[in-house]
């Protein structure tokens, strides 16, 4: 894995963490169980900006890189966006739940949920968005990662590739 590269997985996976951290911002303000689709659109967003790494991958490579190597990238990023949104999705609520870590009640907790939801200290708030954080995040960016590869690729007649196109 070359340097320049890593800078571009971080570069999305911190564009990815944030498209997928802003609708979160609106879920927490609200916490009511009927706004949990805000969660569900963050990680549309976040496969947005898989997607959009894709693209831009695929044209440092002269739009022909070979699809392994697309493959890996994409889930690099993806790893890389799911672990910053999940670090980003703390801090959230550790700024907007006041007493998130040291109350046994925090001011702010979910409301309308049924009863089966994971009771928590903030009554499945916290669960709800580490798991669109981690397990959402991951399935809408493997979903990318699997679609658009095989997409991607300028010519579709071969697989060979030079070395610099197959550069992680």
């Amino acid at each position: 894995m070359k340097k320049s590269h890593r800078s571009l997985y971080l570069i999305y996976g911190i564009l990815a963490a944030i498209a997928y951290c802003l609708p979160v911002i609106i879920f927490i303000k609200r916490a009511d169980y009927t706004s949990s689709w805000l969660l569900f659109s963050g990680c549309l967003l976040f496969l947005f900006s898989i997607a959009l790494f894709l693209i831009q991958f695929n044209k440092r490579r002269n739009e022909n890189a070979s699809t392994g190597t697309l493959l890996a990238a994409a889930l690099i990023a993806t790893a890389t966006g799911v672990i910053i949104s999940v670090l980003l999705s703390f801090i959230l609520i550790l700024f907007f739940v006041h007493g998130f870590l040291n109350q046994p009640v925090p001011d702010k907790v979910l409301h309308a949920e049924p009863s089966n939801v994971i009771k928590d200290k903030t009554e499945g708030l916290a669960f709800m968005i580490f798991m669109a954080a981690t397990v959402g995040n991951f399935g809408a960016g493997s979903f990318v990662t699997i679609l658009f590869p095989f997409s991607l690729k300028k010519d579709q007649t071969k697989e060979k590739v030079s070395g610099k196109q197959s550069e992680l």
